[in-house]
This record gives structure tokens, C-alpha cells and sequence, in this order.
């Protein structure tokens, strides 16, 4: 059988997430996804730690 990274065109899907990516999941997000989305950003290391806290700031707006 053939992985992502086997099919033509295929490469982006066995990419870590983008910032935007993260961003986008985090709107409307409850409380536990917010800790799953946070949590898989953490994980893949795909962005900055600036990018980061970031998005920590804006899954957690209240805790300014």
C-alpha cells in the first residue's frame, strides 16, 4: 500500500500544520480542543515559539 509520501502531489498532507492552520482550528473551539489543538502544536514543531504563545494568547483572550 501507498503513504501520502508515495502518491504524487500527496507531500503537504504529511506536513506539520501551518500558524494560520492552528489559528483557524482554534475558532470556536471549546475548552478541551483548545488543550488538543495547543497540545499538537506543541508536538509536530512546525512553528515558532513565538507562534506559539501566540496562539495561546488567542485560544485564552480572557487570561491577559
Amino acid at each position: 500500500m501507498l503513504s501520502a509520501v508515495d502518491k504524487p502531489g500527496k507531500e503537504a498532507e504529511t506536513m506539520g500544520s501551518t500558524f494560520e492552520e492552528y489559528l483557524k482550528a482554534l475558532e470556536g473551539a471549546g475548552p478541551r480542543l483548545k488543550e488538543l489543538i495547543l497540545h499538537r502544536a506543541e508536538q509536530e514543531g512546525e512553528i515558532t515559539f513565538e507562534e506559539f504563545l501566540e496562539l495561546c494568547k488567542r485560544a485564552y483572550p480572557e487570561d491577559e
